[in-house]
């Protein structure tokens, strides 16, 4: 059954903020033309001569904040504008007032946003606003002030540039955990690959977060509760990992991201894996080499595995899609840096070795296993 679309929350209380204003303004005996295409402001106020109700071209523009949260009794009412948005305000001769509202109990509150920020300059870097519950009411005892505030449109009122909001996306992923000690251990094993067939031998391959170097067996792991333990001839001595994730010795810093590259790639086996080259970590073919899609954006599904086949039916290589890996410390913070890429295999798990043909070429296939694009 399909699912009924509903209106957003959010967008009942902005309309009924913009409503807010506009019953105010009527009742002041002015006019409210609401704007289009909003881009940093809501609407404008005509101001009306009474008793004549002459309409006399001066102008106040109106930007409405509403919220569905009622003001607490006794607590100041408060809102933090964007840069983007203040800029937009700020710069240039049209009059710009700021109601915050909520719609709900009827209190709505309005300040000049120049005159704010030009009398209260210490709330500028802030973007931050304190409303007077007295004093800055949008009621009646607005008038005197929106007169005095207000434009004539001949002034050639105009405002800022529109505001631009950019959204930036990160390749850098913040370390937030990792564990408390690094395990030493004197080594059984005489290299890096004679360690690797001894686990694969005690079926523990998956075991990553360790490493052979010098005669020593380093781990995430305690030797004496895994069988990380089979590597080891002796009891491991535990050190602090901030002893290494702190250190400025170039060599410790190596085989400290080399945990850290063992530890993630743990974690995602056996959904990733890496090759040979021990660098990209690509997403696992299922055993029939069916294409296997994942979830994206506005409810889209994305191929992250696909199997390319001959004429015949053979298999000419599976596509995976990847990403390089490296880990970073920038001050007291280490991240991991990711970037997008491809990884070819001839059965879903090797890395292809054969040239890429012509046709593999249009399909988008380059002569070798291709980096970032």
């Amino acid at each position: 059954m399909p699912r009924p679309k509903r209106a957003p929350r959010t967008k009942q209380i902005e309309r009924q903020g913009i409503a807010l204003i506009a019953t105010r303004v009527a009742n002041l005996g002015h006019l409210w033309n609401e704007t289009q295409n909003d881009v940093g402001i809501d609407g404008s106020i005509e101001l009306v001569e009474a008793p004549a109700g002459v309409a006399t071209n001066r102008l106040i523009l109106v930007q409405s904040k509403a919220t569905g949260v009622a003001f607490a009794p006794g607590a100041p009412v408060t809102y933090v504008c964007r840069e983007e948005d203040l800029r937009y305000w700020l710069h240039g001769n049209a009059p710009v007032i700021l109601v915050r509202s909520h719609p709900a109990s009827g209190e709505a509150y309005w300040v000049s946003i120049k005159d704010y920020f030009a009398e209260n300059p210490d709330q500028r870097a802030a973007r931050r606003i304190i409303f007077d519950r007295k004093k800055n009411r949008f009621d009646e005892s607005a008038e005197q002030r929106l007169w005095t505030l207000a434009r004539p449109r001949y002034d050639g009122l105009h405002l800022g540039p529109p505001p631009v909001r950019e959204t930036l996306v990160s390749n850098l992923l913040s370390v937030v955990r990792v564990p408390d000690v690094v395990y030493v251990a004197p080594a059984a094993v005489k290299s890096q690959p004679k360690a690797r067939k001894v686990l694969r031998e005690a079926r523990a391959a998956s075991l990553r977060a360790w490493m052979f170097s010098g005669g020593s067996i380093y781990s995430f792991h305690d030797p004496q509760t895994t069988d990380i333990g089979l590597l080891c001839s002796g009891p491991p001595d535990p050190i602090g990992t901030d002893e290494w994730s702190e250190s400025d010795d170039r060599e410790v810093l190596r085989q400290y991201v080399q945990l850290l590259n063992g530890a993630l790639e743990e974690q995602l086996w056996p959904a990733a894996r890496r090759g040979k080259d021990p660098t990209p970590l690509f997403l696992t073919a299922p055993d029939d080499l069916s294409p296997f899609e994942l979830p994206g954006l506005g409810g889209m599904t994305r191929t992250v595995v696909k199997a390319y086949r001959k004429d015949d039916g053979s298999l000419r290589y599976v596509r995976h899609l990847a990403l390089e890996r490296r880990f970073r410390r920038f001050g007291d913070n280490w991240y991991l840096e990711i970037v997008p890429t491809y990884f070819y295999s001839s059965d879903g798990r090797g890395l292809l070795r054969r040239p890429a043909s012509s046709s593999d070429q249009e399909e988008g296939t380059p002569q070798r296993r291709p980096t970032a694009r």
